[in-house]
């Protein structure tokens, strides 16, 4: 056994786990804020719902990672979808860092 390649399956293993963890996080959140009625024109984020370790985000940042994420779901799910631009999007993922 080559205890290199063996490293990279497991690392490599790991790493996909924990992206179709977060898939299902993000897939779950998107559907809590469906529910919520967030950016329906009835119930909107405000820059007031974003205080203390979230300041530096805003309405704007979440709808745009909210649109990276469906765009990025629908290429997951329909290979036929349109990739946004990948400056769009990693702009939008981005933001999200402190």
């Amino acid at each position: 056994m080559n205890t290199q390649h063996a490293n990279f399956i497991s690392n490599y293993t790991t790493a996909v786990n924990s992206l179709l963890d977060a898939r299902a996080a993000l897939k779950s959140l998107r559907e809590q804020y469906t529910a919520l009625g967030l950016g329906s024109g009835n119930t909107l984020l405000t820059t007031d719902d974003f205080a203390g370790s979230n300041a530096y985000l805003s309405p704007a940042a979440i709808t745009s990672a909210l649109a990276t994420m469906d765009a990025l779901e629908a290429i997951l799910t329909n290979f036929s979808a349109t990739p946004p631009t990948p400056t769009a999007a990693l702009q939008a993922l981005l933001a999200f860092r402190p």
